[in-house]
């Protein structure tokens, strides 16, 4: 399993620009191949700050979702905006346990 965190910035006056776009990401995004979990979480001290939440079974189903339409229109709304694209961190655990 991977774990994707994707940390996005946008001015507090794009919010909810953001949040629509993002909207239109998620749900096909959790219907690709391999998706575990694919979620969205705000910051509640920060309007424009934003942390995608992704588990993928593997590396290859990942890397074709990053290929799909949906989130290559996601990504072209950054750079047609003017901001910087998500900060994408992915984590390989070698072993997930809780606490």
């Amino acid at each position: 399993m991977l774990i994707v965190h994707a940390r996005v910035r946008v001015p507090e006056s794009h919010r909810d620009i953001l949040l629509e776009k993002a909207n239109a990401v998620i749900g096909p995004s959790r219907a690709d191949a391999g998706c575990i979990e694919y979620s969205l979480y705000a910051d509640i001290t920060d309007p424009g700050h934003f942390i995608f939440y992704e588990e993928w079974d593997t590396l290859e189903n990942l890397k074709a979702h990053l290929d799909t339409d949906h989130v290559r229109e996601f990504a072209c709304w950054f750079d047609a905006a003017g901001f910087a694209r998500p900060e994408i961190r992915i984590v390989d655990p070698a072993e997930l346990r809780p606490l």
